[in-house]
Order: C-alpha cells, then structure tokens, then sequence
C-alpha cells in the first residue's frame, strides 16, 4: 500500500513539472511529463486493483475512467505540437474523453449504491460556481459557450453522486470519491478562469490546474483499495 501512495506523489510531482515547463513554453517537455503524471495515476489504479485482490465492478468502472483521463491528458497537450489546423480536432477528442470519462465515473458511483434523493441539490454546485463567476466579472461570459456550461452540468453531477457514494458507503472510499470530485470541479473551474477570466498573471492557475486535477484522479484510483 505505501507503494500506491508514493506514486501519487510522484504523479502529482510530474504534474508540477508539466505546469512548470507549460509557463516556460516547452510544448515537447510538458506533454512528457503531464503524460508520466497520467500514467502513474493509471499505475495506481492498476496497483491497488491487484493490492484488493479482486477485479470489483467499481475498480474496473474507475480504472476505464482514469484510462480515459489519460487519453484526454494526451489530445489536450497538443498545443504548440500539431499544426493549427488540426488543434480543434485534438481538444475536441480531448474534451470528449474528459467528458466520457466524467459520465463513466457517474455511472460506476450510482450503480453500485442506492439513490438518496436529498443529494440532489448538490448537482447545482459546479453550474451555479460558473454562474456566480460570470455575475462576479471574474468571467468573459460572452466567450464561454453551451458547451462548457453543459460541461460543467457533468461535473455537477459527479460531484452529486461521489456524495451519494459516501453516503452508501460511510468508509475511505467515499471520502475520497468525494475530494476528489470537488478537486477535479475546482481544476476545471481554474481551467475556466485561465482560459476566459480577466487576469493578468495566469501562472498560479496553471500549477492549480494541474495540481488540483492529479491528486483528484489520484484519490479516485485509491478509492479503489478502499471500496
């Protein structure tokens, strides 16, 4: 179990060096270690699936989501590497993966758990944090589209059921399940800020991003040993 636990560490580590090389205009050096990063949370969902003993529903459910995580990780580091005309087709398989990956989580959490209506307002969260964020002006509304509001609809949802999945289960699990679903929210909600907020300087957000977005797919792949 240790073993599990250091290579988050060193998923997240790899994170930090894809942020760092991000702000230092190195496209061949971030997309190294951002994929490394990926990889080794990948790792950790494979190592605490074989430390269970047993290939779960919910291990293999999560695993598929994490693979998918990886694939997103991949087709959205391509800026600065492929050639422009063919970036939109990249984030767009990209943006797909992430979200698959998002409707795979939701649907693992919920089958394996009985439904507690009261968890339902938790699905508003990451909508009405948009919202307020473009009420606030920390947002460009007029650049954000459907689409990433819908995103963000997805994100409530995991959210909503990582919190049905505590509730069921009462154990490490679903706590994790839980910060981890509020870390990815907060990453992607940085994502929103860097790529349409009014800042100056974005280089925080880039390590928020990254950082925020690891450990979350970290924890889900613990959440694994724990279920």
């Amino acid at each position: 179990m240790p073993v599990l636990y250091i290579l988050s560490g060193l998923s997240v580590a790899a994170a930090l060096l894809s942020g760092l090389f991000n702000i230092k205009e190195n496209p061949v050096k971030r997309l190294v270690y951002k994929l490394l990063g990926s990889v080794l949370f990948c790792a950790v969902g494979l190592g605490a699936m074989y430390a269970r003993g047993s290939f779960s529903t919910y291990g293999i459910g999560v695993m598929s989501a994490l693979i998918l995580g990886l694939i997103g990780d991949l087709f959205l580091c391509m800026n600065g590497l492929a050639e422009p005309g063919k970036l939109m087709f990249f984030n767009a398989v990209g943006f797909f993966c992430f979200l698959l990956g998002h409707v795979l989580f939701v649907a693992i959490f919920l089958s394996v758990t009985t439904f507690h209506w009261q968890v339902l307002p938790v699905f508003l969260v990451v909508p009405l944090g948009l919202g307020l964020f473009m009420i606030s002006g920390m947002l460009n509304a007029k650049k954000l589209n459907i689409a990433l509001l819908g995103y963000s609809s997805f994100l409530g949802l995991m959210l909503m059921s990582a919190v049905n999945l505590y509730l069921n289960t009462k154990n490490i699990a679903g706590i994790f399940a839980v910060i981890a679903a509020v870390l990815f929210a907060v990453s992607d909600l940085s994502l929103a800020l860097r790529e349409f907020g009014k800042f100056i300087n974005k280089k925080f957000l880039i390590f928020d991003i990254q950082v925020t977005y690891y450990i979350a797919q970290c924890l889900f792949a613990l959440s694994i040993f724990f279920f």
